[in-house]
């Protein structure tokens, strides 16, 4: 992992933890809103590198609102807010156990083939 993403991280998680905090939520608070295990909580404030729909899932669990991307992921600025909330439900409907709908799973699919086409073709 490069330097500057690793910054990035750090940077994320110590504003998750100082958000959280600040708000006067406790993890169990944060886990039951984030759809998690109490210990995944921990573990972002204690180090550990949050995949980004934990880590979006979080910050809008303790409302903090995403208002910068870092540069090395900028391509999901292409992604319109219908997608972003597409790739997060499936994402946490997954996480559930749920199946998700055709409509949603054909609207998650075209979501992340947007991710792909600007991976393949930045």
């Amino acid at each position: 992992m490069s330097t500057r993403t690793e910054r990035t991280l750090t940077h994320i998680r110590r504003a998750l933890s100082t958000a959280r905090r600040e708000s006067g939520l406790t993890w169990p608070q944060i886990a039951n809103r984030c759809g998690c295990a109490e210990s995944t909580i921990k573990r972002i404030e204690g180090g550990a590198n949050p995949n980004l729909v934990t880590a979006i899932t979080y910050a809008d669990a303790i409302g903090l609102q995403v208002a910068a991307i870092p540069e090395h992921l900028a391509h999901l600025v292409r992604l319109d807010a219908d997608d972003i909330v597409h790739i997060l439900r499936a994402a946490k409907g997954a996480a559930e156990g749920q199946r998700l709908s055709p409509r949603t799973a054909t609207r998650t699919g075209q979501a992340l083939d947007k991710l792909r086409h600007h991976k393949d073709n930045p």
